[in-house]
């Protein structure tokens, strides 16, 4: 269990309740101004949270990683391109879910790719870990060899300027639309090499999500405008 390389693959189950909050913290980063702070005020931030769940190896071999909760971290330093986690956040965490919900395991991370456009996120190649995120496990090998960080999830948004209700499932990578937003779901698990610990670029991955990222829209949902300071519009009684 854990950091061995396991040739036969790996799936990553992602659950209701932690896609909900991925996508609620993603979005509110990426559509509302901050305010207050030593923080800058900016919209289209990063965000980012720690991932926990559970581990287990499946009939047919291979590595399941189980995505039951999403912890974000609200004391994190956040940007347009980055993101700036503090150690203590994730000592504290670990000591309050290990002493009172330890059937929950921690297995990682997942944190938000913003961008205006589809074409930036072509141009940028946005769906993939950043050098940055690479650097930030691989530098610290040592600490999550010890704590089994196991995978990573990354959420891209970005605007468009049409509705749609479009969804595709290849792989890792989960694409599907809320409104006038496009997102991207790409799962990532890590590798052990001798004493470092890298993402894996051979690992057979399949993400797996519930229905709900491909949702009914019971009520019409609200519109990103374009304005500079981006709000969400919603007719009266909508909600």
């Amino acid at each position: 269990m854990g950091l061995d390389f396991n040739e036969r693959g790996y799936v990553i189950r992602v659950s209701e309740a932690a896609a909900i909050q991925m996508c609620l913290h993603g979005l509110e980063a990426y559509t509302i101004y901050r305010k207050g702070g030593t923080q800058r005020k900016e919209a289209m931030t990063e965000t980012f949270g720690l991932v926990w769940g559970h581990e287990v190896t499946q009939a047919d071999g291979r590595t399941l990683y189980s995505v039951d909760l999403v912890s974000m971290d609200i004391s994190a330093e956040f940007g347009k391109s980055f993101c700036r986690p503090y150690p203590e956040t994730f000592t504290l965490k670990k000591d309050i879910v290990t002493s009172f919900w330890p059937q929950y395991e921690f297995i990682g991370d997942f944190h938000t790719h913003p961008y205006r456009t589809i074409d930036e996120v072509v141009t940028y190649k946005g769906l993939s870990l950043s050098d940055e995120d690479k650097t930030y496990i691989e530098e610290g090998s040592d600490t999550w060899i010890r704590h089994n960080y196991r995978a990573c999830l990354v959420l891209t948004i970005s605007r468009l300027k049409r509705r749609s209700d479009f969804v595709s499932l290849d792989g890792n990578v989960l694409m599907f639309t809320m409104g006038n937003y496009r997102l991207w779901l790409h799962a990532h698990v890590t590798q052990r090499v001798g004493d470092s610990l890298i993402f894996s670029n051979k690992a057979d991955i399949d993400l797996y999500c519930p229905s709900f990222f491909s949702p009914d829209e019971y009520t019409k949902f609200g519109r990103l405008t374009k304005k500079a300071r981006a709000r969400l519009q919603f007719e009266p009684g909508q909600h």
